[in-house]
């Protein structure tokens, strides 16, 4: 405990005033240093002809106590409003909580711009020609702002915060000059906080920002350390945000764990979800931010720039903008502002090299500030070699936009990784998933030695490569509910530059039931390339049509002919595809021969297309239903199939074949164009042949026994389609009829259920109108609050809430979120009231108007759905 005594007469430029308050209790001093010297007689003194250096101040503090500087202008270590401390070995270790104030020196002030740098900073602590740290803080409730902290060699630190909480760095300049704009620094740690918590470096406002620039490591957290929030600071960049001035890694959490490590750095924040929490995190010689090791988990990295300038729009790379090699980290967010824009590094944009449980949500990754324009990373725009990675989480909120960079998203597979998912990503398009913005090569490239990868919902378009590559090694991979080589709606080109998928992977599921199935159209290669290694990749319900190269091409080399039997090998075994016969318009009918292996189950997939596919082998247009048929001892199953909805003439229907024992799915079938059934034959009956009658005698009765007609050609009886293909678990089997002949008649309808009405491409409906009664109105307010108590709620032909529907000239949205908020809330439903008493409505930008009408693609709805 320091006394000091109250003077009677106060002395200008006294280092100290202590006023001592009612049961001798000591209040907070304030030490003014007036010195550039690094002296220490062991006081703090300026009386005349004392001094009190920066050393002698810090050893006088005590808790609570603030370090100001008044050093004159004539002081030798003063030079252009700059005064610069040059300490030969480490300044006092402090484990109070004390205050040192930079800006309290005469022409300090700072910074006051929301984006860049105005701070003047008129405090140097060079420690060029000591050889230990500057500051070092043990306890809690420290403060330093305004100085400058640089000359840093490599084993140095600049500021460390051990052991304590809530200290707090801000409005300084470490590494650099006190322009921010130079190196100051041949390498050495800028700020470390070891085992600490909730200790800020930067903060909300702009006097907060901290440029950290010029090191071997700007920000680095290690231990135990957790809650430390690192915000608004500028982090291997120059003060204005708009040039690098490297470290070598910018922010750096966790530590290699040592032997009997349990513990790691965990919870901690770099950046945030508002924009005055946004770090500039670019122009670092290796990483933007780096995770290290497998200790480290649950920490957030949200709001930042990562290899590009303040403003989004310029890069200034890294070279590689995230490094993870910890378990349960997340970059990005699906909460407002959690958005990273990881763009312009010059390798890749996220890179998980290990860990499980990591996720990437709702990042720019490879674009500018605006999702709309590119800014490419080198290499991919996510590497993933984790297990249970997730990169999109299927929600709106999660969609990242992966595009512009060299690869799209990679998993490679080496060393092994399971469980990686992708799903809802916008990968080669803009933020809207309308417009051309794609990766260089591959869109998704999977490699080597995965299990269990899910690619899902998501938008993978205009990539130069193949829109997915997927190697052989792995097991478990589904690629389903995507829309490849499209826009958002799967109907506006926006084509891969090669196959839509290349599959080298054996089991490989592609498509499925329902909303399950993929739609991949104009690609410049194949619809879908099967290798000829790869066997069991099932491709069902798919809608692929309009690529330049065929639908489905087993073995990537055009149409192969069927075989007797089918006993070759291949690519999906080269799977015979059916052989169509002709489709007679009216109820449609048609008739079908496959000749494969004897005695097993196929599941027969019916599609509809305006047009043929030049090589006379149909793509699948439309998906029309299904049947499961059963070959013959000789291999051989003849059908036909019948369904309730009527088709114009001219439409081409063909068809695939799925074993349902090894999953092999067969190209597209010849084309069988629609025609109108011909009117029956009739049988002429013969006319018998006249019998000669010798002369004189009388003529006998010719017999007038019954015509004998001719045998009937036996024809197959009619299948009913159906539109949902169940799981080949449930699938009933049906027996074909007779060998039907190369030209069957028809036998008349199936008495089977007729085939569920198919379910129009467009639904004209109300915005706002949840129960579809014709207009918006309080019952649809009613609803609303019942859908948000979790009530049972009846929208009739609608679709549900919170389904997402993809509403023509409006893009995606919520059903029953009248606002485009996001969410279906309570406040839709005070919307609804407003809209209905003629008052206004806020809504959020491209949000159709309550009440008007609108114009959805239901049968697609479902292939952008949770």
């Amino acid at each position: 405990m320091r006394f000091f005594v109250i003077l009677s007469a106060v002395v200008i430029g006294i280092s100290a005033l202590v006023v001592l308050q009612g049961g001798g209790s000591e209040a907070a001093a304030t030490f003014t240093v007036n010195s550039t010297a690094d002296d220490d007689d062991g006081a703090c003194d300026a009386l005349p002809g004392g001094d009190c250096t920066l050393r002698e101040a810090l050893a006088a503090t005590a808790n609570g106590d603030s370090v100001h500087f008044n050093i004159p202008g004539a002081d030798p270590g003063c030079s252009g409003g700059l005064c610069t401390i040059q300490p030969t070995e480490s300044l006092i270790e402090l484990d109070d909580s004390v205050t040192i104030d930079g800006y309290s020196q005469s022409g300090a002030s700072p910074n006051t711009l929301a984006v860049g740098n105005n701070a003047t900073l008129a405090i140097e602590i060079d420690m060029s020609t000591a050889v230990d740290d500057a500051l070092i803080f043990t306890g809690s409730d420290n403060a330093v702002r305004g100085l400058v902290i640089n000359g840093l060699q490599f084993t140095m630190r600049g500021v460390v915060f051990f052991e304590g909480a809530r200290n707090a760095l801000r409005g300084s300049y470490i590494g650099t000059d006190a322009t921010g704009s130079l190196d100051a620094s041949v390498g050495g740690v800028g700020v470390q906080v070891f085992d600490g918590f909730e200790n800020a470096i930067g903060g909300p406002a702009p006097a907060h920002r901290n440029v950290i620039s010029g090191l071997e490591v700007g920000v680095e957290i290690r231990g135990n350390s957790t809650a430390n929030a690192v915000q608004n600071n500028y982090i291997g960049a120059n003060a204005s945000g708009t040039q690098a001035l490297a470290n070598a890694s910018g922010v750096v959490i966790g530590s290699p764990a040592g032997p009997g490590t349990v513990t790691g750095a965990d919870g901690n924040v770099v950046g945030g979800t508002s924009a005055t929490d946004r770090n500039v995190i670019s122009g670092n010689t290796l990483h933007g931010v780096h995770i290290v090791d497998d200790l480290t988990d649950t920490n957030l990295i949200q709001g930042n720039r990562i290899g590009t300038d303040v403003t989004g729009t310029q890069a200034v790379p890294n070279a590689v903008g995230v490094l993870i090699e910890g378990p349960g980290n997340t970059v990005g967010g699906t909460a407002a502002g959690a958005r990273n824009v990881i763009s312009g590094n010059s390798a890749e944009g996220v890179n998980v090299l290990a860990g499980s449980g990591n996720k990437i949500l709702g990042n720019y990754i490879g674009t500018d500030a605006s999702g709309s324009l590119a800014l490419g990373n080198g290499a991919s725009g996510v590497s993933s070699s984790g297990d249970n990675t997730v990169v999109g989480d299927g929600s709106l909120a999660g969609v990242n936009v992966i595009s512009a960079n060299s690869r799209g998203v990679v998993i490679p597979g080496v060393p092994a990784s399971s469980g990686t998912s992708v799903k809802r990503n916008f990968i080669g398009t803009n933020v809207t998933g309308t417009q051309a913005l794609g990766n260089v090569t591959d869109g998704i490239f999977i490699g080597l030695n995965i299990v269990d990868v899910t690619v899902q919902n998501n938008v993978i378009s205009d990539n130069g490569g193949r829109g997915i590559l997927a190697f052989e090694g792995g097991s478990g991979l589904v690629i389903r509910n995507n829309r490849v080589g499209t826009d958002v709606s799967g109907a506006a080109p926006l084509g891969n530059g090669g196959d839509g998928m290349l599959i080298k992977g054996s089991g490989t599921v592609v498509g499925g039931p329902g909303a399950f199935a993929n739609t991949v159209a104009f690609n410049g290669g194949a619809g879908v390339a099967v290798d000829p290694a790869a066997t069991g990749v099932s491709l069902v319900s798919n809608l692929i049509h309009s690529n330049t190269g065929i639908g489905i091409d087993l073995g990537a080399d055009g149409v192969t002919p069927n075989d007797p039997d089918d006993p070759d090998s291949g690519a999906n075994n080269l799977q015979n595809f059916p052989i169509l016969i002709d489709a007679l318009a009216g109820s449609l009918l048609v008739h079908a021969t496959l000749d494969s292996a004897p005695n097993t189950d196929f599941r027969v997939q019916f599609f509809k297309n305006d047009a043929c596919d030049p090589s006379g082998h149909g793509e699948g247009q439309t998906f029309l239903g299904s049947v499961i048929v059963t070959t013959d001892a000789g291999g051989i199953a003849d059908f036909a199939v019948q369904t309730s909805a009527s088709f114009a003439l001219g439409k081409q229907i063909t068809t695939t074949a799925t074993n349902l024992t090894t999953n092999d799915t067969s190209e597209f079938s010849n084309c069988a164009e629609v025609e109108q059934a011909p009117p029956p034959t009739p049988t002429p009956t013969p006319t018998p042949t006249p019998t000669a009658t010798p002369i004189g005698q009388t003529p006998s009765p010719v017999p007038t026994g019954p015509t004998p007609s001719p045998s009937p050609t036996p024809t197959a009886t009619p299948i009913s389609l159906q539109s949902d293909p169940p799981a080949p678990t449930d699938a009933p089997t049906v027996t074909p009829g007779p060998t039907a002949s190369p030209t069957p008649t028809p036998s008349g309808p199936s008495t089977s259920s007729p085939a569920p009405t198919a379910t129009p491409d467009v639904l004209e409906l109300v915005w706002g109108d949840a129960n579809c009664s014709g207009s918006a109105d309080p019952v649809d307010s009613l609803l609303t609050l019942r859908f948000d108590a979790g009530l049972g709620t009846n929208t009739g032909d609608c679709p549900d809430f919170g389904q997402v529907v993809d509403v023509q000239n409006a893009s995606l949205h919520s059903w029953g979120d009248v606002d485009c908020g996001g969410d279906v809330t309570p406040v839709d439903s005070l919307k609804l009231l407003r809209h209905d008493a003629g008052l206004s409505v806020s809504q959020a930008v491209g949000c159709p108007p309550i009440g008007d009408g609108v114009q959805i693609q239901h049968a697609r709805q479902a292939l952008w759905s949770e």
